[in-house]
């Protein structure tokens, strides 16, 4: 039970992190080739205010990196890559070895990511049992997104009503353990308030009572997304860390290659609100080969 005397120091972790985000917010903005404008565009923000992202003025809301980890495929925690929360959040080291994997991870229906791990594992001779449900639904962000704020938060109200109400703390005290005040808890776990809760007041949470922040996320389509994210990343994770050195090197290149085979199609579907499944890009891809 951690002890609110010896609470984390908040300020000292967070002295730097506006430039640590920030840093991350370009390195995969340039990795996936968009100009701001366009991030800002399908994040459904202004201009300015993705420049200030960016420019590390300011840090996102929690809302704004679960919509992020959604249009790029990027678990939340690659944010904090060179932060000092990268070393108190559980279960972070796979997500800092694996970014290449990034894209095949958050975005692949079941059966092509399946099917491209076992052809990774094969050609290490690994076995490789995963599977997964082969229901599928095309991710349409213009749906996800309408009205994304208000449910997601009402979601994490609840959420943490529920943590507190299981571990028998008072909001008085997790406030306390989280260094703010009582008020501004009490608005995190207000559903009517819908309280905008800053990407740190979460990372805090998660560093504070050693808890995956995609526990916030319970019940929500985004909570559902980290679920099935977090278990390919495992998945990911066992399979090349039994590989040798040049068969890793061949399998991130393979994931790399892939996902920038599918981004000029994937981005042409995201100005119309939707994400394309992999058989439509195939077939896309098929009918420009020349005859």
């Amino acid at each position: 039970m951690p002890n609110p005397d010896q609470a984390l120091d908040f300020s000292n972790l967070e002295a730097d992190i506006h430039q640590a985000v920030s840093a991350n917010f370009i390195a995969v903005r340039k990795q996936h080739a968009r100009s701001q404008r366009r991030m800002a565009d399908l994040l459904d923000l202004s201009l300015s205010q993705y420049k200030k992202f960016e420019n590390g003025t300011e840090i996102p809301r929690l809302h704004t990196t679960a919509k992020w980890s959604l249009l790029t495929g990027n678990n939340i925690y690659v944010l904090l890559l060179n932060t000092p929360y990268a070393s108190l959040v559980p279960n972070i080291e796979p997500v800092t070895t694996l970014r290449p994997f990034a894209f095949v991870i958050g975005h692949l229906n079941p059966s092509m990511f399946t099917a491209w791990l076992k052809v990774i594992a094969a050609s290490a001779e690994l076995s490789c049992n995963y599977e997964e449900s082969p229901s599928y639904e095309v991710i349409d962000l213009a749906k996800v997104f309408d009205n994304f704020e208000e449910k997601y938060y009402q979601n994490i109200a609840q959420n943490l009503r529920v943590f507190r109400a299981n571990h028998g703390y008072s909001q008085h005290y997790v406030a306390e353990c989280m260094g703010m005040s009582s008020q501004a808890y009490a608005a995190y776990e207000s559903i009517e308030s819908h309280s905008r809760i800053p990407l740190t007041s979460a990372l805090r949470f998660a560093a504070t009572f050693s808890v995956n922040t995609a526990s916030l996320s319970a019940g929500t389509f985004y909570g559902e997304y980290r679920a099935r994210q977090d278990k390919r990343l495992a998945a990911v994770h066992e399979l090349v860390s039994q590989m040798p050195e040049g068969k890793r090197r061949s399998a991130e290149i393979s994931a790399i290659m892939y996902s920038r085979w599918m981004q000029n199609d994937q981005t042409i579907c995201l100005s119309r609100g939707g994400l394309l499944d992999h058989d439509e890009v195939v077939e896309r891809r098929l009918k420009q080969i020349p005859r």
